[in-house]
């Protein structure tokens, strides 16, 4: 599905909003899940007891809440979060969350999503900061104390348990990509070697040791950090692929970068 240009969008808004995740993808407990439900903290239905399948957006913003909550956010400025990037745009029938994700996959962009003590919630492409933020709200908020989520970080710690076809269908990996994280998954690489770009030179992907591999690999390829990736297979197969040409440019989807108040 990692094809270019906008006839992308319509297809990855379907793979996103598919209901094809259980509770257990979220990584979080069940009974912190029946309480945020009760509190009006899920998107979509909440029934107790009565578990469904949940869409990739849904169980980001489950971990999004988590992350929050890690933090001693209270539960009624986490529902301002919500109501801010959660709710669904009249006219596009898109969220606030959903355009940044999607912008997020398609353009590699930075998204981080502000929160200040008074309420005020504030979605930021770093990429662009100077324009999005404009200098009286950036002066503002630098005289605050405000907590900052990366969209970035919480999808990719998500990454780590989808298996890697299902990446390739949300278009976060192509498909030479998806083999390798599953082949690595498997056990079934023998080595990898990675050349970096930059000027900088090749370097081999340990396999050996208790780091977690397929997440290393998975930051590499995400953070588009390399230029060719070459493996060899246990069974001898020795091949190789190069890093997408391009991603998008920056799309026009609503709601991303700006004011949520």
């Amino acid at each position: 599905m990692n094809t270019t240009g906008h006839d992308q969008i319509d297809p990855l808004l379907t793979e996103l909003q598919k209901p094809r995740f259980t509770i257990r993808d979220t990584e979080v407990k069940h009974r912190n899940i029946t309480h945020w439900g009760h509190e009006g903290l899920m998107i979509g239905e909440f029934q107790e007891g009565k578990w469904r399948r949940l869409s990739y957006i849904e169980i980001l913003w489950l971990r999004i809440v988590a992350h929050l909550r890690s933090f001693e956010i209270p539960l009624e400025m986490i529902r301002q979060v919500r109501e801010a990037i959660c709710i669904e745009n009249f006219a596009t029938k898109i969220s606030s969350l959903t355009s940044m994700v999607m912008h997020t996959i398609l353009t590699r962009s930075k998204f981080v999503i502000i929160l200040t003590h008074d309420g005020t919630v504030k979605s930021v492409d770093l990429d662009k900061a100077d324009q999005s933020m404009g200098f009286f709200f950036r002066h503002d908020l630098l005289s605050k104390t405000f907590l900052c989520v990366s969209l970035t970080e919480v999808m990719l710690d998500s990454f780590r348990k989808i298996d890697a076809v299902v990446l390739s269908e949300l278009s976060v990996l192509t498909a030479p990509e998806a083999e390798v994280i599953s082949l690595l998954h498997a056990d079934k690489l023998k080595s990898v070697t990675i050349a970096l770009g930059e000027g900088r030179e090749p370097g081999l992907f340990e396999l050996a040791g208790d780091n977690d591999k397929v997440t290393v690999l998975l930051d590499l390829i995400w953070r588009n950090g390399y230029e060719r990736i070459t493996w060899a297979s246990t069974d001898g197969r020795v091949t190789y692929f190069d890093r997408p040409v391009q991603f998008m440019h920056k799309l026009l989807l609503p709601n991303s970068g700006s004011d949520l108040q």
